[in-house]
């Protein structure tokens, strides 16, 4: 005899990855996010099912807001366009707040302070320059040690670093992905939430799709996958749509409509 041994039908577990959200989930860590940028990221990710290497260097300019698309650059450096439900538009844009270009999901701005020390007896202030191509260091002398005291040199420096109006030093620098999965990690612990990553919002996206209706060789497309076991992998098959589908799909899964008057 021949044992086979296997999960049960509709079974949800993933091997080495953790499952996707369900749909109540999806709400529960969108009401745990605590910033614009950090709701905007997760209808952003859970709304197109891009990868986090997708996200991370996505311009402004490259999302037709009209058109509801965006032009990503995929594995391998390939460039695909791929689609934005209205909750992203809405997010992304509430986000944006009137900003056309540059980086999308963008480190946040640091105003310069400059910083205030002491060397061979002067006090200086220290400050960066980042217009141009490169970041250089500059430094001023402000007066001795032995006629200003430290209260004096910071009030000094505090006036003339303010009188630079320098720019902020990490502009239009994109959210790192450990930044990224942090932001999402925080979100889903406040959620109640465990193992929720940027590859999971992607899986959801794939299951929620499969789920609702659409056949595997569209959700399969929107993945930019390139074989179909892959994104077979990143759906769920609950019980009850399997046997839903069964039923209507098999000419002769249902004896009533097989008997004839």
């Amino acid at each position: 005899m021949y044992s086979i041994q296997s999960r049960p039908v509709g079974s949800t577990e993933f091997v080495g990855s953790p499952p996707p959200l369900s749909e109540s989930q999806i709400g529960r860590l969108l009401n745990a996010a605590r910033s614009l940028r950090d709701r905007a990221i997760v209808e952003f990710m859970y709304g197109t099912g891009c990868r986090l290497s997708e996200v991370t260097h996505l311009r402004v300019e490259d999302i037709d807001f009209q058109a509801k698309m965006a032009r990503v650059v995929g594995k391998l450096g390939k460039k695909r366009i791929v689609l934005l439900t209205d909750r992203a538009v809405e997010a992304v844009q509430s986000y944006l707040n009137g900003r056309q270009k540059g980086i999308l999901f963008q480190s946040n701005l640091r105003a310069q302070t400059g910083c205030l020390t002491a060397h061979n007896g002067g006090w200086y202030s220290l400050w960066f320059n980042p217009r141009g191509r490169r970041t250089r260091r500059h430094r001023k002398l402000l007066g001795r040690v032995e006629r200003l005291t430290f209260e004096e040199a910071k009030r000094k420096h505090d006036e003339f670093i303010a009188s630079l109006h320098l720019q902020p030093r990490f502009q239009n620098v994109p959210l790192s992905k450990m930044a990224i999965q942090k932001s999402i990690q925080n979100m889903s612990e406040r959620a109640g939430l465990r193992r929720v990553s940027a590859h999971t919002l992607r899986r959801t996206f794939a299951t929620h799709l499969f789920e609702h209706g659409a056949g595997i060789e569209i959700v399969k497309t929107l993945l930019a996958h390139v074989w179909i076991n892959t994104t077979m992998k990143y759906t769920r098959i609950g019980p009850d749509r399997l046997n839903e589908t069964f039923r209507r799909c098999h000419p002769r899964a249902n004896l009533d409509e097989q008997r004839t008057p």
